[in-house]
């Protein structure tokens, strides 16, 4: 395809930095390109500086990350953008929001995990995320309408997982892989047939 026709990716990043540059990685890996030329054109604007998006959804802060989101989905879209990605799963319980402030389309990340699980006829999956995102029920709500069963960790095993995402991942620390795991096994032991790392932190897990 002609350069200038090529459609223009732009990234909402530094929800966190780390899983913002994976995803980055991602892309280009998975980009059937030979030639620097036949990789896709992206913009990446990375603000760590947007409020912690779990502390206001679940109260714990006033300071409403929304407005931040908005402005940068309008300043990607005033570059070029035609698409936008924003990896970080609990910005997308303010989806419909930012969607419906800028004509470019965006990745919505909980729909096509919910399309993707239907294409491989998962019913029963178990669903790892921030407690802001199982707050909203982003996720909930998207598998419901696929009739698909989101089964979710027991308090004690949500504390380790907002441990794994907070204090180590974040924070460049290694994580504790037995305590990750047993979370992973009692999912699947309550019978889930796949697990979501429903938060972007939690793919840099090997």
């Amino acid at each position: 395809d002609d350069i200038g026709c090529r459609k223009r990716l732009g990234i909402i990043g530094g929800l966190g930095p780390m899983a913002s540059a994976h995803f980055y990685k991602m892309i280009t890996q998975m980009t059937a390109a030979e030639l620097d030329q036949e990789h896709l054109e992206i913009e990446i604007l990375s603000l760590p500086g947007i409020p912690d998006r779990t502390a206001y959804i679940c109260g714990r802060s006033s300071q409403d990350p929304l407005p931040a989101l908005i402005n940068a989905a309008l300043e990607l879209q005033s570059h070029g953008a035609d698409i936008i990605a924003i990896p970080c799963v609990t910005a997308h319980c303010f989806f419909d929001k930012i969607q419906d402030t800028v004509d470019a389309k965006i990745i919505n990340m909980v729909e096509e995990t919910a399309r993707c699980l239907t294409r491989h006829n998962v019913k029963a999956t178990g669903l790892l995320a921030t407690e802001g995102t199982l707050t909203c029920s982003a996720f909930e709500k998207e598998l419901n309408k696929h009739d698909i069963k989101a089964i979710k960790p027991e308090t004690k095993d949500q504390t380790v997982i907002m441990s794994t995402i907070y204090e180590k991942i974040k924070a460049a620390r290694p994580i504790d892989q037995d305590r990750f795991d047993a979370v992973t096994d009692s999912l699947r032991n309550l019978g889930a047939e796949t697990i979501i790392l429903g938060c972007t932190e939690l793919s840099l897990i090997d």
